[in-house]
């Protein structure tokens, strides 16, 4: 009587070999089948097959954080305490917060033509000495925050993180750390 279990071949039985006899251990060609490895090339037969199949995962994950992150870590700290980009960083700053002044103007400018009033001689020099010395601080101060900020990012990443400048002046987690 023939089993009815596809791949288990019982005592006495013959015919055609059904799909499931590689995997069937009662089938003589069981062991010696070919190897099927999975897609990281890790042999199912392996005692160890689920291990493997980790390794060769965190293998691979390593991989690709070498091809995809490490460049930009490389990237990043060659910036840290690197003077010529500071300067790039802080011009960079002092360039947005002018370029912002002078789009508030040109909005002021064109407010005034539209409502069809124009500033005496006397405001305008007022206005502009205004907007001259708005302007001034307004650069002044983004490039003191740039060089703030850079100096926090390379504590950070000097520090692996663990705290800012602030912090560690005003007592937080660095500077409980260390008693501060």
């Amino acid at each position: 009587m023939p089993s009815r279990r596809p791949g288990f071949v019982s005592g006495g039985e013959t015919g055609p070999s059904t799909v499931n006899d590689a995997y069937n251990p009662n089938n003589p060609n069981y062991r010696n089948r070919a190897p099927d490895p999975n897609h990281l090339g890790v042999n199912r037969q392996h005692d160890d097959y689920a291990a493997r199949t980790a390794a060769a995962i965190d293998r691979s994950r390593w991989e690709d954080w070498k091809q995809n992150f490490l460049p930009l870590l490389q990237q990043e700290a060659a910036t840290v305490n690197n003077p010529a980009y500071r300067e790039q960083m802080i011009g960079q700053a002092m360039d947005l917060a002018q370029a912002g002044q002078d789009r508030s103007d040109a909005a002021f400018q064109r407010d005034l033509r539209e409502m069809g009033l124009s500033l005496t001689e006397d405001q305008q020099r007022s206005r502009d000495r205004k907007l001259d010395l708005s302007g001034s601080l307004a650069m002044v101060d983004a490039g003191n925050r740039t060089r703030r900020n850079l100096e926090d990012r390379d504590l950070r990443l000097a520090g692996g993180a663990l705290a800012t400048r602030n912090e560690a002046r005003s007592g937080g987690s660095l500077g409980a750390t260390l008693g501060i």
